[in-house]
Formats: structure tokens, C-alpha cells, sequence
């Protein structure tokens, strides 16, 4: 009688080395892939903000949203806006879906915290119970039309009231964020760690895709942005491109926080 051949264990255990060497080899590269669907999810929902914004200033003589502080709340884009989109989901980042309150809470709906400031990896959120809102994205708030008693305590000539100006490809209009709105400004210094907000450009300085972030620019453009790169950006029409945190500005690699000298200028 012929006699069954059975593996041996050294056989077995060279075929499990074979499996675990080709996973270790595979697994970060199926990781890329899955983080690059995402960018490419987060970079549609940008584009679908653009013509949200678009159709505003279509209907509003050329004009952005107001987005002045009245009452000591703030006209958020999300509710300016919310006859221009049904779907939710646009407000959010895929890899930025989920806030701070949702993972300690179980719902956002249930947590105790009025705002939440978001991150790298967590949405912002604002509201209680039913009101709640939330979202990974923010206005460049300089890119609003507040009436003139309103905007002159934050420089009048600062605005980009409308979607039709000089520039615009280097222009930010909504971007990847931890917050809702900012208001950057050449000095503002980056963050010393990541997710630690100080100022408004820290807001933004987030390395949510690879190091890097996403906008949509004022011709409509979406782009992935390295994050030095925020501050040779036209946030207002007075932004110093060539600011305290540029080469022409005589910024040095070892004057930046330790965890972004590992980005590119």
C-alpha cells in the first residue's frame, strides 16, 4: 500500500515564515492604498464644497456668505449653507469622521461638551442633544462678506468678499481642520505638537493625509498642501507670503516645531 505524505513541521513552519513575510510586505502597502482612497474621498468632498460656495455666491451678487459674530455666536458655513446640500457626509473627512465626545459618549447627541475642538483624526463638534453639528472642515474665514461695522475690527480691507479676485489659485477657501473657521495671519507661529491649537493658523496645520492637508482654492482648485506650505498661502489680501515662517523670511528647518522638520518647505 502507497503511504500518505504528511508535511513536516520544518515544511509547515518554512510555508507559515513564507505567509507572514509576504503580509509584512503587503500590509503597508494595502494600508497606502486604503489612506489614498480616503484622500481621494476627502479631495471629492472639496470639490463638492467648491460648487456649494459657488451657488451661493451665484445667487448673493457674487458674494460670500456673511460669516460675522452676532450675538456671540458665530454664522457657521454649515447652516449658511445647508440649502445648497443634503448629504451630511460631506462635512466630514474619511479618515476625520468621529469626535472626541462620540468615542468617550457613544453619540454625540449625549455628550455633556457644548464645542469640541477636533484634530488629525477627529471631527469637531458644536451643540447639544438634537442641535448638534459637526464636521472635518473650515472656512477660511477671511473669505466672507461681513457688513463694514462687523469686519472693521478684524481689518476691513482684509476680506475676500467674493469668488472673483486675483490670485485665487493660491487662495484658501476650505480645508482639512480641527475647527470650524479661522483667521490666520502671517505671524501666527506653528503648533508646538500636533493637535495643539493656539492660534487660528494651527487650526489648519494638521497632517491628516500623508503630512499633509487638503483645500479647495478660490478658482476651485483642490489640492493636497504640505503643511509649511499654509503659510505662504493668500489667506487675507494683507498675508505676508514671504512671512516670519518662510525661506524669504529667513525661517530656518530647525526653527520649526521638532514633529514638522521631518515635512518638506
Amino acid at each position: 500500500m502507497n503511504k500518505q505524505r504528511a508535511f513536516t513541521l520544518i515544511e509547515l513552519l518554512v510555508v507559515i515564515a513564507i505567509i507572514a513575510l509576504l503580509m509584512a510586505i503587503l500590509i503597508p502597502s494595502l494600508n497606502r492604498a486604503r489612506d489614498q482612497a480616503k484622500t481621494v474621498i476627502c479631495q471629492s468632498n472639496l470639490h463638492q464644497w467648491g460648487s456649494i460656495f459657488l451657488m451661493y455666491t451665484d445667487d448673493n451678487d457674487g458674494n460670500f456668505l456673511a460669516g460675522y459674530h452676532q450675538g456671540g455666536h458665530v454664522a457657521q458655513w454649515h447652516k449658511a449653507l445647508k440649502r445648497y446640500y443634503t448629504d451630511k457626509k460631506i462635512s466630514f473627512c474619511p479618515r476625520a469622521m468621529r469626535n472626541r465626545v462620540e468615542l468617550a459618549a457613544g453619540s454625540a447627541g449625549s455628550g455633556s461638551w457644548a464645542h469640541v475642538a477636533g484634530g488629525t483624526f477627529y471631527a469637531w463638534g458644536q451643540g447639544q442633544g438634537e442641535r448638534w453639528s459637526g464636521g472635518s472642515y473650515a472656512v477660511n474665514s477671511w473669505a466672507t462678506n461681513p457688513p463694514e461695522e462687523h469686519a472693521a475690527s478684524y481689518g476691513s480691507d482684509n476680506f475676500w468678499r467674493t469668488i472673483n479676485v486675483k490670485g485665487a489659485a493660491n487662495i484658501p477657501l476650505f480645508l482639512d481642520a480641527m475647527w470650524l473657521d479661522g483667521w490666520p495671519r502671517h505671524t501666527h507661529s506653528p503648533p508646538d505638537y500636533m493637535d495643539y491649537m493656539t492660534n487660528s493658523l494651527t487650526r489648519y496645520c494638521i497632517p491628516r493625509h500623508q503630512g499633509r492637508t487638503n483645500a479647495v482654492f478660490l478658482n476651485l482648485s483642490v489640492k493636497k498642501t504640505g503643511l509649511k506650505r499654509l503659510w505662504k498661502l493668500k489667506w487675507h489680501r494683507n498675508f505676508d507670503t514671504n512671512g516670519p515662517w518662510t525661506e524669504a523670511g529667513n525661517a530656518a528647518p530647525d526653527d520649526w516645531p521638532l514633529w514638522m522638520r521631518k515635512f518638506k518647505d
